[in-house]
């Protein structure tokens, strides 16, 4: 059996279908013990055996999984069509215009899950997807369809009584252009351009930093966020329109590393949550200790933020801030956010 690893993590900060993290093959019968040697952030595996649907499954550092059940191959046949609409008494459907030429890709774990299959319609707007597993939970169609709007279509298990061969709806929609400003001999290689708010809408910037994002709805609005950068550089905010050439300017981040610790008891807390102003966040280790990149020069407040239930299971946040200045490169070390209850 083959298995490939990806990230545990879900949200609008990250590529769809996810960045694979490794691989391993595992013999019929054996055990694999994943350590932090595909890093802490590993979460899910796609599994893959010959004679058997392709699946996925979702796991946890320092729990015991779920044996993994193979179960036969699938395949499972549907169209993808443009609505067709008149005037009477208000818009009614009257049909489908079959759309050609679609990639329909099948996702385990919802639409942010891993792929698991894909097709390309036809003629007749028909496509047919094989080799998975359809008994698993949390399925999902994403269509991308040249001059149409991303859709996504879930899917109940195949044995489902609410099973039906699906129809999956396309509108039309537009593009995104821009280009990015980087600093001199910067490294782009593996970055990703995403439309944040439209799951899968992203796009490879060229050599020269251009890049098109298209399948977006017409005049929507969306921040444009680059994805793999180096911890030491980060991007000015930009909130772009559909239709509109954009620029997205990369400059030099700063480092911060620290940990978030109880304001009393100086306890370290695990699962605490750290940002720069408004910015992404990161969570604490087993320690209490974080390191966040991608960190913008200039004046600001470190914040960190703690929600738990206690034993009554009310809920509970505590949060601190750390106000600052930081320059572009960097590496500001050993800073403790102190965390109290918020009134």
């Amino acid at each position: 059996m083959q298995l490939e690893f990806f990230t545990g993590r879900f949200g609008a900060v990250l590529p769809s279908p996810p960045p694979r993290l490794g691989e391993r093959s595992l013999p019929a019968g054996d055990v694999a013990a994943i350590g932090l040697e595909f890093g802490r952030d590993v979460g899910r595996v796609r599994y893959r055996a010959d004679g058997f649907g392709v699946g996925y499954a979702t796991f946890a550092l320092g729990q015991t999984p779920r044996p993994i059940e193979l179960r036969p191959a699938r395949s499972l046949r549907g169209r993808v069509g443009e609505p067709l609409a008149v005037w009477s008494q208000g818009w009614r459907c009257i049909g489908m215009r079959p759309v050609a030429g679609a990639d329909v890709l099948l996702f385990g774990g919802g639409d942010q899950g891993l792929e698991l299959a894909t097709a390309r319609t036809d003629e007749r707007g028909e496509f047919e997807l094989a080799g998975f597993d359809g008994e698993l939970d949390g399925l999902s169609l994403r269509v991308r369809a040249p001059g149409f709007v991303m859709a996504h279509e879930p899917l109940p298990r195949l044995s489902s009584p609410a099973f039906a061969e699906p129809v999956v709806p396309v509108l039309r929609g537009d593009s995104l252009r821009g280009r990015l400003a980087v600093p001199p001999g910067t490294d782009t290689t593996g970055w990703r351009v995403l439309a944040r708010g439209f799951v899968g809408v992203e796009a490879e910037p060229l050599a020269d930093g251009t890049f098109v994002l298209d399948h977006l709805p017409n005049g929507a609005t969306a921040p444009v966020l680059v994805f793999g950068l180096a911890p030491t550089l980060a991007q000015q905010p930009v909130q772009a329109r559909v239709g509109d050439s954009v620029v997205v300017e990369i400059v030099p981040a700063a480092v911060v590393t620290g940990r978030v610790v109880e304001l009393l008891s100086k306890k370290p807390l695990v699962g605490a949550l750290v940002f720069w102003n408004d910015g992404a966040a990161v969570a604490t280790d087993d320690e209490g200790c974080f390191t966040l990149p991608h960190v913008l020069p200039g004046g600001g407040e470190l914040r960190a933020q703690f929600d738990f239930l206690d034993a009554g299971r009310r809920r509970h946040q505590w949060t601190g801030a750390v106000p600052m200045s930081l320059q572009a490169g960097e590496r500001r070390t050993d800073v403790e956010v102190a965390v109290t209850e918020r009134r």
